[in-house]
């Protein structure tokens, strides 16, 4: 990525205090360090996709890394609703991800593997970097990355003392505090530690009082960090992270189809909203949507270096909690009444690696992987509600997961410019579904979420086992014309584990079927001390790929094995540094990504309005009869049809000027412009997301010394109207609003 949109990195392949890699001539770009394939490289020549942004720049555009990704990493976008966020890298990703189901892109805290990425991961403050490797990585990092890699990768405790500290206000009174301090406790041991809070107001007002305005939040993270590092053979790197978040996040109701007699939207005069961030007078919520999540983890990674190689252990522990409340059906009427969910994840991993030297034509990576993951998943929809008076539907299941996976990749250099790269992974990984407990009875009139197991309205269903097995290999062959050009050529197999269908509201559950896919990618890098230019093309082919649909005889929302798919694109990211105050930057990608063979389900709503307001089922307190819930499921062919959630054209356009002060400091202006495509929510195509323009802009003054700073800042600044999420119910369907133009001022100290 751009110096502008990526400050330098440092080398890391093992947790050595660094220092830092810039360009010899200063007005030029400065060099980008990645460790994407497990050691340290510069960007230029690594032959993968890979997008690296430095932490200050999010810190100084005051986004945070999940609203940062799409805008200025091509081909990529974040499905996010409340605490949940789901990757789609490329046209690959899973809009349901639970216990029972995972994630298409691996995401990783450092050396950690996040199974269960919640929101408030991408919140921490004292970042190095983020690195997207785009396209499956089946060998080095293997577990579920069929459509690529995030890390996150946070600062090491460095050798001297340091401390930084920054504290921000914004529009709908956003506050922000974060502070690091770098403490030296011997001369082979050192400390660092992070906090940082944010807090705002919602921007959905909701007339009703009795409920925040929707999309407020209150977040709080912490990280820490301890390095040992005794002689220059052995590092041990201990770290451990906290993050608690809690969204109120308002549904807005969706028309799906304005001529359904069915449709709630019709029956209420197509009236939700007065404006597109408040509700009508009238229809305000009966309740409001609660997202909380907390997650804790721990890393321990000890490195020796033997000289021709470096070997290291990684061991990580996470537990993550979620909690969400919601009215399913986004009005004040009790047409669908609140639900209640909570699941939680523990997970283990265990990894040993060994990297080799490149000290001659031939080097290597291997090691070995093993996860362990213990899970469970509760539901509750209170009564008054689906089921008529009185009744409640109630759901647990709880799920094991067991995975190892031997995987290496060697290099051997043919000759000072060809190099040929082979890689694979085996993964065996088993499923448990040790339970699955559904009860329907009396309403309950608390939020409890487990079900009685001694009562008569109870289903226990026996537990079920899933097995799969995995060969991934990797060719590439990479061209290295010159200092300034690398051209390479990739052939990759990725897969993406099967699971069960949880929640389910009825027995038994579902399997899904593992996804595979293949994967064609050509590239080039050139750079010099003013230009760089990274481009890229690819050609995939999956079987078996896991897509969320509504399940027609219950109207829950599932996930299916649709038959096949083939996507194919461009993408493309360069920066030219015009003088040493002037940096200009942009990408751009396009994805082409179509049903070959799938026959799902198209939802259309079809109840009768009247009927259901005879049956009382329309009032302030009234009861939700069968009448109310009608839907017709139709079966259709969907070849032809696009991807979900995959914008088809994706860019940014990125101008960076600095303009030296002397004594008196430094200023440094920035300005993005992102575009999305119209984006389909839907197998059927029939729900989509509008496209959009997101356009930010930031200035800082730094004094002469580099001690403080004064930033302001702006998001969203033409004030776009749009959605980030949308989604089908029994009720019609609901979206969620993106935020509005922002604004607001940052102050920060470093020493």
């Amino acid at each position: 990525m751009a110096v502008l949109l990526a400050a330098p990195a440092y080398a890391q392949s093992a947790p050595t205090i660094p220092s830092p890699i810039t360009a010899d001539d200063s007005s030029g770009l400065e060099d980008i360090i990645v460790t994407a394939q497990k050691r340290s490289e510069r960007l230029q020549n690594v032959p993968i996709t890979v997008n690296a942004i430095g932490g200050d720049i999010l810190a100084r555009a005051n986004i945070n890394m999940q609203q940062a990704l799409p805008q200025i990493a091509p081909n990529i976008s974040i499905n996010a609703f409340a605490t949940y966020v789901s990757p789609f890298i490329r046209g690959i990703g899973s809009k349901i991800v639970n216990i029972g189901l995972d994630s298409s892109s691996s995401v990783y805290l450092d050396d950690q593997y996040m199974a269960r990425a919640s929101s408030g991961l991408f919140a921490f403050s004292d970042v190095e970097r983020i690195e997207v490797l785009k396209g499956p990585q089946g060998t080095l990092y293997g577990r579920n990355a069929v459509g690529g890699a995030i890390r996150i990768i946070t600062n090491d405790p460095k050798p001297d003392f340091s401390a930084k500290g920054a504290v921000a206000y914004g529009r709908f009174d956003r506050k922000m505090a974060e502070g690091t301090v770098n403490i030296p406790l011997t001369s082979t041991l050192a400390m660092r530690v992070t906090g940082n809070l944010d807090t705002h107001d919602g921007y959905v007002k909701n007339i009703n009082p009795a409920f925040p305005a929707g999309q407020n939040r209150n977040m709080k993270v912490a990280l820490g960090k301890l390095l040992w590092k005794p002689d220059d053979r052995i590092t041990v790197l201990l770290r451990g992270d906290y993050s608690w978040k809690r969204d109120f996040a308002d549904n807005t109701f969706l028309a799906l189809d304005q001529t359904a007699p069915g449709n709630v939207g019709v029956a209420l005069g197509g009236q939700v909203q007065t404006g597109f961030y408040t509700y009508a007078s009238g229809l305000s919520r009966d309740k409001s949507y609660q997202g909380k999540s907390v997650s804790r983890g721990t890393e321990l990674r000890a490195d020796y270096d033997f000289g021709p190689v470096v070997l290291s252990s990684i061991t990580t522990y996470r537990h993550s909690d979620n909690e969400a409340k919601a009215d399913l059906d986004a009005t004040s009427f009790l047409v669908l009444d609140g639900s209640a969910t909570v699941d939680f994840s523990k997970a283990f991993t265990q990894e040993v690696q060994a990297v080799s030297s490149i000290d001659g034509p031939f080097s290597y990576t291997a090691g070995l992987f093993y996860f362990h993951e213990r899970g469970a998943y509760g539901f509750c929809i209170m009564g008054p509600g689906v089921l008529g008076v009185g009744t409640s539907l109630c759901g647990e299941q709880g799920t094991r997961t067991r995975s190892i996976a031997p995987y290496g990749e060697a290099s051997y250099a043919v000759s000072d410019a060809i190099k040929l790269t082979l890689g694979a992974r085996y993964t065996i990984e088993k499923k448990f579904l040790d339970y699955n407990v559904i009860y329907t009875g009396p309403s309950r009139t608390t939020e409890d979420v487990n079900p009685d197991p001694r009562s008569a309205s109870t289903t226990i269903e026996p537990s079920d086992t899933l097995s799969f097995k995995r060969f991934t290999p990797k060719v590439t062959l990479s061209y290295k014309a010159s200092e300034s050009f690398l051209s390479y050529a990739t052939f990759t197999k990725g897969f993406k584990s099967g699971g069960f269908n949880i929640p389910a509201i009825a027995a038994p559950v579902s399997r899904v079927k593992p996804e595979d896919l293949r994967s064609f990618e050509a590239g080039f890098k050139y750079s010099s001390s003013k230009v760089r230019f990274n481009a890229a093309a690819f050609h995939y082919k999956q079987s078996d790929l896991q897509v969320s649909t509504i399940n027609a005889a219950t109207g829950a929302t599932t996930v299916e094995n649709a038959g096949k798919a083939t996507i194919y694109g461009l993408e493309g990211d360069g920066d030219w540094a015009l003088s040493r105050r002037l940096t200009l930057g942009g990408s751009a990608g396009w994805v082409h990504g179509t049903f070959d063979q799938y026959i799902g389900t198209s939802y259309v709503l079809s109840a009768s309005l009247p009927a259901c307001a005879a049956a009382g089922g329309l009032g302030a307190s009234a009861p939700s009869p069968a009448a109310c819930l009608g839907y017709s499921a139709v079966s259709g062919n969907f070849k032809g049809k696009r991807i979900p959630n995959t914008p088809r054209f994706t860019g940014n356009a990125r101008i960076a000027y600095e303009v030296p002060l002397g004594d008196a400091g430094n200023l440094k202006f920035g300005a993005n412009a992102a575009y999305a495509s119209r984006v389909m929510q839907t197998a059927d195509n029939l729900l989509s997301l509008h496209p959009t323009w997101l356009v930010s802009a930031n200035a800082t003054w730094t004094s002469s010394q580099e001690r403080i700073f004064v930033t302001l800042f702006g998001t969203n600044l033409t004030g776009e109207h749009y959605t980030t999420d949308q989604a089908q119910s029994s009720t019609g369907g609901y979206l969620t609003v993106g935020r509005p133009r922002e604004w607001g001022v940052r102050l920060g100290f470093k020493f």
